[in-house]
């Protein structure tokens, strides 16, 4: 089993954000891993100490308002905050010694699929072999309430902290009950998002589509076909948009919203496994 290494990245003097590194003995590859609304790196423990036993190493950082990072959970001034961090976290990363002689693969889920997407196609952050997405955030399956939409949009001008219930059950991200209890007992997750967040997610959709052209390099897309969070239309969507040979779409028929930590999981990280070894 790897052992997970700790420490925090200082933004600013006041704002630190924290992250894990899952190393191995013969790395052949690193991914950056980005989480998705309500988790932090920590969640994705199970899928690195399996996927270090394929010689492929894990870095993963807490978003702001998440985690062990700095922040009110949930919420973020402007989305776009988002992709600053992602932009200083990597450059940090990528220059550590560990890892800037390796290939480097992107990973993000859910949300943080949207936000490795936008910070690529605005940063274009180097050195990338490939990009990696796991049920990602390219549309909502279900839109709010008209009764919550008016409020978000009174809170994004008027009350820019409030933060909301983000509507996720538990039951949408995994069939396993030992995962659910898990999640249950999960003190570092949260279901609080604010109306910039939301209102921001829905620009980076747009950014994102609008971009499309930008993304040349390998690209795995890892979709859940019950998923009940994003919506997986828009991800075939945007798949079919992509005009470079080397991208690949995988269904998976069993699986919800988490797909790393639902009843396919085994089968999905064999089909990241080999998208990587098939790369470098």
């Amino acid at each position: 089993m790897s052992v997970s290494y700790e420490n925090y990245f200082t933004l600013e003097p006041d704002k630190e954000i924290f992250y894990q590194m899952w190393p191995c003995k013969k790395p052949v590859a690193t991914l950056f891993l980005t989480h998705g609304i309500g988790e932090h790196s920590g969640s994705y423990n199970n899928f690195a100490n399996t996927i270090t036993q394929n010689n492929i190493q894990v870095f993963a950082w807490d978003l702001r308002g998440h985690g062990r990072s700095f922040g009110q959970r949930g919420f973020v001034s402007n989305f776009k905050e988002h992709c600053t961090d992602f932009k200083k976290v990597f450059k940090y990363f990528s220059n550590l010694e560990k890892f800037n002689k390796l290939p480097i693969f992107l990973v993000g889920h859910s949300m943080g699929g949207a936000i490795t997407l936008r910070s690529y196609v605005e940063q274009k952050p180097k050195p990338v072999a490939g990009i990696s997405l796991s049920s990602p955030a390219l549309g909502i399956k279900q839109a709010p309430s008209a009764s919550k939409e008016s409020l978000a949009q009174f809170a994004n001008k008027y009350l820019p902290r409030l933060t909301l219930n983000n509507d996720i059950t538990y039951e949408g991200l995994s069939q396993i009950p030992e995962q659910l209890e898990d999640y249950k007992k999960d003190s570092l997750r949260h279901n609080k998002i604010n109306a910039r967040t939301y209102s921001g997610l829905l620009e980076s959709f747009e950014i994102i589509f609008n971009k499309n052209k930008k993304i040349n390099l390998p690209i795995l897309f890892q979709v859940s076909e019950n998923d009940q969070v994003v919506d997986s239309a828009e991800t075939q969507r945007f798949f079919d948009k992509l005009e470079q040979d080397q991208k690949e779409l995988i269904l998976y028929k069993n699986s919800m919203h988490e797909i790393f930590n639902d009843i396919e999981q085994e089968q999905v990280i064999k089909d990241l496994t080999r998208f990587i070894n098939s790369t470098i």
